[in-house]
């Protein structure tokens, strides 16, 4: 069986790429109540961003949210939620036309 490769894996050098591990970095000090609110608003900002087409905002957002979720501890990690977020990102990327970077998430 061939080993499992998260989505995203693939991309360590892309603007998405330093962006997720930007905010994983600025991440790293706060408390989880703060992260937790901060993945209330990322969900909200992402969703209206969207909504309204606004696809690079959408992206920024969506890579905050990813970049929350990954700092988790590894048993707190919804997998399903991870899923949609890369998925979110494939998505904005499409509708950036930036089809090959959206093909790697």
């Amino acid at each position: 069986m061939k080993p499992e490769v998260p989505a995203g894996a693939l991309d360590t050098d892309s603007r998405v790429a330093q962006s997720i591990a930007s905010h994983k970095e600025a991440l790293a000090n706060e408390t989880s109540l703060v992260k937790t609110e901060l993945k209330m608003k990322c969900y909200e900002d992402s969703l209206t961003a969207y909504r309204s087409d606004n696809f690079e905002e959408a992206l920024d957002a969506f890579a905050l949210y990813l970049a929350l979720v990954e700092s988790e501890s590894q048993e707190a990690v919804d997998p399903e939620m991870r899923a949609t977020l890369y998925s979110n990102i494939a998505v904005c990327l499409h509708q950036l036309s930036e089809w090959s970077l959206a093909q790697l998430y």
